[in-house]
């Protein structure tokens, strides 16, 4: 009914600032309704499911023009956020309208690469089943032994034996340093110091796809963020995340991280992740998406083509009024949109039923040393945008080598695990 009285102008009062008026005639005591004139013109000239896209204009502070991003990558962006733009690295600080606001950065890594909004990501159930695959050979060594593991798998999954031998290595290694592999049925969580960056890490190998990632690590983060009354950069891919807090000021203990886990819930997902998308640059897009399929924001009216950044402007200063206004309809659907489109709060949902039921374990491990060899993958992610595809190799040499040389030096599962 909600949608009905906005179609009627019953919020045309609070609207007016951006001239939105009603579209049909509604007599609530006859439960009738009917058009008004001229909305079937503002139908036809508006129709459309498929959102204009645009170039965002780039500024710094002092209002120098540095160039251009993709609507879609300014959507991931929040403040504080740093990505490349022309071979130099900027720190996000606002955006208005078409315009987005930096500040330029020295000797800091990307936290969302430039081809981030270009991944496909990959989709729960094929996650779900790669997971489970990491399991079953984690099991397989325990009980044939690496030879007999990789003999196994190249026999029943019919792959080359150098296939099979890289594949039970990459599980062996794992477990070896850790002594725990992530799989359908264990979580682990690793906190890691980066003396490079002075920078805790904490880890996250969820292989659930990056679409049910992108929802915990944004629920987790702002739990994280509460807790320690710090900011908490967030870096997303298909195999986990990482949270990160700068200058390890306070330090992320085990019994923190245990905490927010075990305080946020299934139940409570939904609610977490629309105070962490509260004011997102995310939202206020999708808002102006769902605002023109509405015909709230006008495409074309009378005529005359109204411009993106207008239409971007309008609908911040009409998300500002619909916060204000109980279950607005365009707001409600830009939340959806956001959590179950842009991401999958249901596969998410379901991943902390599991825990909370106890299908799912979960293991925190603090690692003294380089990370785990699951998480090579993950801290590379945010390295990838500075450095050439060689140097990013040569990183990744440089922690599978340190790991094998502590492994060496220590023996097998270091880490300290709750």
């Amino acid at each position: 009914m909600s949608v009905v009285h906005y179609l009627a102008g019953k919020y045309e009062e609070e609207l007016s600032v951006t001239r939105t008026y009603s579209k049909i005639r509604l007599y609530e005591d006859e439960g009738t309704f009917g058009r008004k004139r001229g909305a079937r013109m503002i139908y036809y000239l508006n129709s459309g499911a498929i959102p204009d896209e645009a170039k965002v204009k780039v500024f710094t502070e002092d209002g120098r023009y540095v160039g251009d991003l993709e609507e879609e990558f300014v959507e991931y962006l929040e403040p504080g956020d740093v990505f490349v733009l022309g071979g130099r690295t900027y720190q996000f600080i606002r955006s208005g309208g078409m315009r987005a606001i930096v500040r330029r950065v020295e000797h800091q890594r990307p936290t969302v690469p430039s081809w981030f909004s270009e991944m496909l990501p990959l989709a729960y159930d094929s996650a779900v089943e790669v997971s489970s695959f990491r399991g079953y050979v984690s099991r397989l060594i325990a009980t044939l032994g690496v030879g007999g593991a990789i003999k196994q798998v190249s026999k029943e999954f019919r792959v080359d034996r150098r296939v099979a031998k890289y594949i039970v290595e990459y599980v062996n290694e794992q477990n070896r340093y850790l002594g725990v592999v992530p799989d359908d049925q264990v979580v682990l969580v690793e906190l890691w110091y980066d003396e490079v960056s002075e920078a805790d890490n904490v880890i996250f190998h969820t292989l659930y796809g990056r679409k049910v990632n992108d929802a915990l690590s944004r629920a987790i983060a702002l739990l994280l963020s509460d807790a320690l009354g710090v900011s908490v950069r967030v870096t997303v891919t298909d195999n986990g995340f990482m949270l990160t807090i700068p200058a390890r000021k306070p330090e992320v203990s085990e019994e923190v991280v245990q905490e927010i886990l075990e305080a946020l819930k299934a139940e409570g997902l939904r609610k977490v992740l629309r105070r962490a998308l509260k004011r997102s640059e995310v939202l206020k897009r999708r808002f102006r998406h769902c605002a023109e399929r509405a015909l709230a924001l006008l495409r074309n009216y009378r005529g005359e083509e109204t411009s993106i950044s207008r239409r971007q402007a309008n609908a911040e200063v009409m998300m500002k009024v619909a916060e204000s206004i109980s279950k607005f309809p365009i707001l409600e659907e830009a939340y959806r949109e956001v959590m179950e489109d842009v991401m999958d709060v249901e596969n998410a949902e379901e991943v902390l039923r599991l825990v909370e039921k106890g299908a799912i374990s979960v293991r925190v491990v603090r690692v003294y040393g380089p990370p785990s060899p699951f998480a090579h993958g993950i801290v590379a992610h945010g390295y990838s945008d500075v450095i050439l595809m060689e140097d990013r190799k040569r990183l990744l040499l440089k922690l599978y080598e340190e790991v094998m040389r502590r492994i060496a030096e220590r023996g097998e599962g270091y880490g300290t695990s709750t």
